[in-house]
């Protein structure tokens, strides 16, 4: 996404599952973007919807995409949410948009009451799903990344939130948004060594690298 700050252009990275969807709509909510929100299909424009404007055409587009479109925006500031990986994927295995379906009848959308952790699809998905790190770089390749990019910890979300977004004086109170409701499955899952340990010998393991030198 595209914003202003500080009288400039800046880019916000919105990688999946790191609080990127309430950081889209604050900054258009506050007027600081000409980007706009898009719903389609299973989205409701709360929880989930679509990003797109002059040179944003999809909500968790690339460093590396905005690069190809505008090889300038390699000098602006950088802004990304980081999150530990196994973290992350446990999250996005869990996120709600994954256990949507259609009610054949009324076409409305109804999240699952119940789901079945299946251990072969959460491998699947560390494989095949892009790590942190490939929303961030400049390269198809290897990781380099932007030059002015700050990294905000996931962890201390509400702060980063204020502190970066808001120029509150008084504490924001930030609402959460998009939340999976399978608690008890996902702290079940979260307390596998042989899951994490996947995820960190996969290539989502250079994002614990790049979280233990936060910028900001």
């Amino acid at each position: 996404m595209i914003f202003y700050k500080d009288n400039s252009l800046n880019i916000f990275i919105h990688i999946p599952r790191t609080g990127g969807n309430l950081v889209q709509k604050l900054i258009i909510e506050a007027g600081l973007t000409d980007e706009s929100i898009v719903c389609r299909n299973y989205q409701d424009g709360i929880n989930r919807f679509g990003i797109q404007g002059k040179y944003t055409k999809t909500k968790h587009q690339r460093m590396l995409d905005y690069i190809q479109i505008q090889s300038n925006f390699s000098d602006l500031k950088v802004y990304a949410f980081l999150r530990d990986p196994f973290l992350r994927l446990v999250s996005l295995y869990f996120a709600p948009h994954r256990w949507i379906k259609i009610d054949p009848i009324s076409q409305a959308m109804i999240l699952m009451d119940e789901i079945f952790f299946s251990e072969d699809d959460f491998l699947s998905l560390v494989d095949f799903s892009l790590a942190s790190w490939q929303f961030l770089t400049t390269s198809e390749r290897y990781y380099i990344p932007p030059k002015n990019l700050i990294t905000l910890d996931f962890k201390k979300f509400d702060k980063e939130i204020n502190q970066i977004f808001m120029h509150k004086k008084n504490k924001f109170q930030v609402p959460k948004v998009n939340q999976s409701p399978f608690k008890k499955e996902i702290k079940k899952i979260l307390s596998s060594k042989n899951l994490q340990n996947y995820v960190y010998k996969s290539h989502h393991v250079k994002d614990l690298e790049i979280i233990n030198n936060f910028t900001y």
